[in-house]
């Protein structure tokens, strides 16, 4: 066995997070009496990235981000709205949605039967929380770790730091993280120190410096080389 503990990423990597994203937006609107044209939803989505962007590089805080994206596409509706309210609509929504990726929780399963599992999650911990319960997935982990309880991001290495530190039992020569971005995912695990696979189901092209050590397109090919 090449790993013992397998670090998990939870949105687009185990669960659909732009399909939930997307069910949940459309939901806070209707609950708005508003209409989310396709022009909208596209001006939310690339705002909402450039924000965990800016987040990920220690630029603004998380509750900026969670805040400021809603304040943002109202006013493009030429309403005045208090954002954090409406990210706590959002939430209870996102909280709910449990679409997988395909073969996640079959992959899941599989693998921890044999390794040690971790997720590793940048986000709300109360709504990670509730998503990964609601998808019956929180009892194959050894330990949930979330950005907001850890105090740090990924791709931080105080992230990994922290996670160590609270999980000796886990050997960074024989740990693997799984995550579909390379920002986050793959350039912490190099930050940390340890092996990476970039989850890439879409087939996108590396434009970057950042080299994961595997690259997959579906999580049951994990286990050819775990």
């Amino acid at each position: 066995m090449a790993y013992e503990s397998i670090l998990l990423d939870v949105d687009d990597t185990l669960l659909n997070f732009k399909a939930g994203q997307r069910q949940a937006v459309d939901k806070l609107f209707r609950d708005q009496g508003l209409e989310l044209t396709p022009e909208m939803r596209n001006l939310y989505e690339a705002k909402n990235h450039q924000l965990w962007s800016d987040l990920e590089k220690g630029l603004v805080s998380r509750e900026f981000v969670l805040a400021e994206r809603f304040t943002y596409i109202f006013k493009e509706y030429g309403l005045v709205k208090d954002g954090a309210a409406m990210d706590q609509i959002f939430r209870k929504y996102l909280a709910a949605e449990t679409i997988f990726m395909e073969g996640a929780k079959a992959a899941v399963k599989e693998l921890a039967q044999s390794h040690d599992l971790y997720v590793v999650t940048n986000g709300v911990a109360v709504t990670q929380h509730s998503r990964l319960a609601n998808a019956g997935l929180t009892h194959y982990f050894k330990g949930i770790y979330i950005s907001e309880e850890v105090g740090y991001q990924k791709p931080n290495r105080q992230f990994f730091d922290y996670l160590f530190e609270h999980s000796p039992e886990i050997d960074p020569n024989k740990t693997l993280i799984v995550g579909d971005s390379l920002t986050a995912d793959i350039q912490g695990g190099l930050n940390a120190g340890i092996n990476t696979c970039w989850y890439n189901p879409e087939g996108l092209l590396n434009s970057t410096s950042v080299t994961p050590t595997f690259e997959i397109n579906n999580l049951n090919q994990l286990k050819e080389f775990v």
